[in-house]
């Protein structure tokens, strides 16, 4: 150490040099280390969720869980299953086993497998996979709530979110207590007998107008290809008051408006989210890998 102590005391320029470089090194890696609050870590697990409305846990179990159990029995690299049945949702956890497989691999073909099963119920949402990414994890939590309408604080967080979601460090913008928007019909017995339409028919109406689907393409003369979709999904109350019921024998037509009426609401919360005692919606923002947590 003493000679060490020599050596820089004799050889002043080398050892300003070295100090400066330090100095340096220093100032470039404040302004380019990446700042996160964890470490990036692989966890090797994948989430299968699907959903069938109204189904009782043990429904789920029967319909949903166990025809993905038995079809990912198939793929090779698992470690464990973990499969879990509430009312209307089906997750299951499967860790990975890195020594044993390529972990990309073994995503792939659960997919596969996941892609070929027959037997879920019609109603039932298609398996959904996802692989947990420690790098993209949520980093900050923004309520939207208070004392003002439901639909106002709806509309508030959904326009809040699209500004998050457009920001270039951000991943993900996850709505919390946000609600589907549901029509409520009420229709007027007496209005339905004297205009001679059933439930049945204003049921179906309802069903016939509400669609979206594609309608293939037409091709031009001069060879433009044109892509047809039907839009009819209702968007607004007054597009469902417009619906079209039925016509009698004297070509006189009746309209939902004729015979009910129509409320926009929510759907029922299955979680209810609340921020200093008001119902709030949360957005939980998750960032970017390469992105740091702090601006």
């Amino acid at each position: 150490m003493k000679k060490i102590i020599e050596f820089f005391a004799k050889e002043h320029l080398f050892g300003n040099l070295i100090t400066l470089l330090i100095f340096i090194f220093g100032l470039y890696s404040l302004f380019t280390v990446r700042r996160d609050v964890w470490p990036k870590v692989d966890l090797h697990i994948t989430m299968v969720k699907s959903f069938l409305a109204g189904a009782s846990p043990e429904q789920v179990e029967k319909l949903i869980v166990n025809p993905i159990e038995s079809a990912i029995k198939e793929v090779d690299g698992l470690k464990k299953v973990q499969s879990t049945a509430t009312e209307s949702t089906a997750v299951t956890v499967l860790q990975l086993d890195p020594d044993g497989r390529d972990p990309k691999e073994t995503n792939d073909e659960i997919q596969r497998v996941l892609d070929r099963i027959d037997d879920l119920p019609e109603d039932a949402t298609k398996p959904v996979v996802t692989i947990v990414n420690s790098a993209v994890m949520p980093v900050i939590e923004v309520t939207v709530g208070g004392s003002e309408p439901p639909m106002i604080i709806r509309a508030a967080a959904k326009k809040l979110s699209d500004d998050l979601s457009l920001m270039s460090g951000v991943a993900r913008v996850t709505k919390q207590g946000y609600e589907k928007k549901e029509y409520l019909v009420e229709a007027d017995p007496e209005a339905l007998a004297r205009r001679n339409v059933s439930l049945r028919n204003v049921i179906q109406s309802i069903k016939a107008r509400n669609v979206s689907m594609p309608g293939g393409s037409v091709t031009s003369s001069d060879g433009w290809e044109t892509l047809v979709r039907t839009e009819g999904q209702y968007s607004a109350a007054e597009e469902l008051l417009n619906t079209f019921l039925l016509a009698n024998e004297s070509g006189f037509g009746s309209r939902l408006s004729d015979v009910a009426q129509v409320k926009e609401g929510l759907a029922k919360p299955e979680t209810l989210y609340r921020t200093n005692g008001e119902p709030s919606i949360n957005l939980v923002i998750a960032k970017k890998e390469n992105y740091d947590v702090l601006p």
